[in-house]
């Protein structure tokens, strides 16, 4: 199998512009040590930068940290840090851009002269326009586009544009090229390099897709028609030009077979990779070659009557492609029709390291399936419980007699099949955050192998696990009106807002939209808001079980909010005009030119009597609600007001 490694493109940089002609010349701010780079960059051929310092002792050395590029989602790496050479004497550096974008790199300046150690940084921006050498954006957008005029499904598309990057790019076994720009433009890159490529070109053709990660090696979630799979662009590109068996071992597969391939994979409870019906193997027919050698021997054992058996696998194929074979294998011949003489049979297959197992259940030809209970009872009483920003416990009444249970949630309108369970909870620990779940449950029975569900389902129900970032936002405040911002919950279709009125949620209103702005509310007053989402199924509204948290913001009158009166050397008093729904004030003064917190009050006065004569004080406010003994303070503060005590 092919190395890879897996480059996550975290960047934290603070950008020096600069907007001079070429050649150009940056220079970074010198405490004794200043530095500057020349240079003429072009796409195609080699771009040469001289990194000159100035100042210090003169013992410098000069090292390229880095080289990102400006994407879609953020700056990325290019080149993989960790592969560029370390510090040097050499001053000049070179590389060969192939895609116009924008692009930094980041240069250091070591003075080992002088002690402590001096070191500069100087990141240069690199902005290139070649017609002749597009962007990675372009030239993702002509290989979607005709994608989309050869193909009409989401199997199609997939595949095309899986075979595009096989065809257009080679694995980097220089490790060096991690981004997207080495997969589309350069033609070579790691595995983080087909992740992003394939992705940016399914996001363009509208196919949902997700990143997977085990093993040190990166690949791709994808759904296509309603379920998803998984896609290992990069270990399918492993040198076969012909486009053989081996091209598409890892398109389509299902968490269970991508476990064998990476030990530590855990499905992502995002995108559970459940089904194999557009597995490569199964919808090309390819997989006979392996299933159809074993029917001989599956078609005696059931002549025989038996109920268990296995079947040896004789390969000389490497141990990883066997146990992606022949567990698509098993899949085939569990969906096949199989018979014998006097019985048709239920044959369920299971592939295992070196054999499949076999499992069938015979039924008399001309007799009925299996007598099954009738109308299982719908589960009971659902309800969540111990909610986090990943987490969730689901519990229901028990269904007597019941086997186990089929839980589903509705993703993209779909009801699609989470797990099954035989007890009545189930506890989730890896949920995607920031997300509105609907969830549904059945039972089911299990007689002689074969399950029978319930045709009830139970009630459904939703909530969201809200991420610990600030859910609501206030802007354009002014006396009567508010922007008020939802941080976008995914998948909720519409959410409702609630305001405290005399300490009870009152619904102000349902949207549709995550920004809203109220013109028409009351002058002086401190309103506290919370939301949820909700989807509307079969008509219905579902509503999450959980609200956000709560948030508030003042509509300040234009009076003065703070007063001062009995003002002396040594003191006066505060006075607080009265802020409707406030059950107490946040009182903020200044000192040494910042804010400062000195406390809380539940009045509306505040006595000073001990300080300094002849002296400015300036206070601000903000007022605050409490709920279930949390105190909600206003996002916004009052305006600054000022007195100054009495010279002695």
């Amino acid at each position: 199998m092919k190395k890879s490694r897996n480059i996550v493109a975290v960047l934290a940089s603070v950008l020096i512009l600069f907007t001079a002609l070429l050649p150009f010349q940056a220079l970074a701010a010198a405490d004794g040590l200043s530095v500057s780079v020349s240079y003429e960059a072009k796409c195609g051929e080699p771009s040469v930068f001289t990194v000159n310092a100035d100042g210090g002792s003169g013992n410098y050395f000069y090292y390229l940290g880095n080289i990102t590029r400006d994407g879609e989602d953020g700056q990325y790496y290019v080149v993989d840090p960790t592969r560029l050479p370390a510090y040097k004497t050499d001053n000049t550096f070179q590389f060969t851009f192939c895609a116009s974008g924008v692009y930094y790199l980041h240069f250091y300046v070591m003075d080992k002269g002088v002690s402590p150690i001096a070191t500069k940084r100087e990141i240069v921006k690199v902005v290139l326009n070649d017609p002749e050498y597009p962007s990675i954006e372009s030239i993702a957008d002509d290989v979607a586009a005709q994608c989309l005029v050869n193909c009409q499904t989401d199997y199609d598309k997939a595949l095309w544009l899986h075979d595009w990057l096989l065809d257009h790019c080679e694995y980097d076994y220089s490790y060096n090229y991690c981004g997207p720009e080495g997969a589309l433009a350069r033609g070579t890159g790691t595995c983080e390099a087909y992740h992003r490529a394939y992705t940016m070109l399914l996001n363009r053709i509208g196919i949902a897709n997700g990143r997977v990660t085990g093993n040190g090696h990166v690949w791709t979630a994808v759904r296509m028609d309603g379920n998803w799979y998984q896609v290992d662009v990069t270990w399918d590109d492993n040198g076969y030009s012909n486009h053989t068996y081996e091209n598409y071992l890892y398109f389509g597969l299902n968490d269970t077979i991508m476990s064998m391939v990476h030990s530590d994979h855990i499905p992502n409870s995002s995108y559970l990779s459940d089904s194999l019906e557009n597995n490569y193997l199964i919808r090309s027919g390819e997989i006979h070659q392996w299933s159809d050698s074993l029917e001989e021997s599956i078609q005696k054992n059931l002549n025989s009557g038996n109920t268990t058996f296995e079947i040896p696998i004789e390969s000389s194929m490497p141990m990883a492609y066997q146990n992606v074979i022949y567990s698509i294998a098993a899949y085939q011949l569990s969906s096949q029709k199989w018979t014998t003489e006097t019985h048709t049979v239920k044959l369920d297959a299971f592939y295992s390291t070196g054999q499949i197992k076999f499992v069938a259940e015979y039924i008399p030809i001309g007799s009925s399936e299996p007598d099954v209970p009738l109308n299982i009872p719908a589960v009971e009483n659902l309800k969540v419980s111990d909610l986090s920003t990943k987490g969730a416990t689901l519990s229901f009444d028990k269904v007597t007699d019941a086997s186990g249970y089929e839980i589903q949630y509705l993703l993209n309108d779909k009801w699609t099949t989470v797990c099954e369970v035989t007890n009545n909870s189930k506890i989730f620990s890896q949920l995607a955050s920031n997300r509105f779940y609907i969830m549904r449950v059945r039972a089911y029975v299990t007689i002689n192998g074969v399950k029978t569900y319930s045709d009830n389902w139970s009630s459904l129900v939703a909530f969201t696990t809200y991420t610990t970032t600030n859910r609501m936002t206030f802007s354009n405040l002014s006396t009567t009106g508010a922007t008020v911002t939802l941080k976008a919950v995914t998948y909720a279709g519409a959410y409702e807002i609630q305001s405290l009125v005399n300490g009870k949620w009152v619904t102000m209103c349902e949207v549709a939209n995550s920004i809203n702005t109220f013109s028409k509310l009351i002058e002086n007053k401190l309103y506290t808001m919370r939301f949820r989402a909700f989807k509307t199924v079969d008509g219905a509204k579902v509503y999450s079980s959980n609200w956000s948290a709560a948030y508030s913001f003042t509509t300040y009158s234009t009076a003065a909010r703070i007063t001062f009166s009995n003002i002396h050397s040594k003191g006066a008093t505060l006075n607080i005009n009265s802020i409707r729904n406030a059950d107490g004030y946040e009182l903020q003064y200044v000192s040494n030119g910042l804010w400062v917190k000195f406390g809380d009050l539940t009045k509306n006065s505040r006595i000073f009597s001990s300080l300094e004569s002849g002296k400015k004080y300036t206070f601000r406010i903000r007022a605050y609600t409490v709920i279930n003994g949390q105190k909600i303070y206003s996002s916004n503060m009052s305006g600054a007001y000022s007195f100054t005590t009495l010279a002695k």
